[in-house]
């Protein structure tokens, strides 16, 4: 193998690594806002029921 298709290679190794660390975060953002809103709504809905319950209590 001469030292040009080496170079190459290795170029195109590097390119698609770095192709793959975008595409996982991408899909780790996408990820993490959908779960994060998801999180968020279940907080509140609970802060809801407790505080309904505490306000009944009194």
């Amino acid at each position: 193998m001469t030292r040009s298709k080496m170079l190459d290679n290795r170029g195109q190794g590097l390119t698609e690594y770095i192709m793959l660390v975008l595409l996982i975060a991408v899909v780790s953002i996408g990820a993490t806002k959908t779960l994060g809103s998801r999180i968020r709504q279940n907080i509140e809905q609970a802060s809801n029921h407790i505080n309904r319950e505490l306000t009944l209590e009194n």
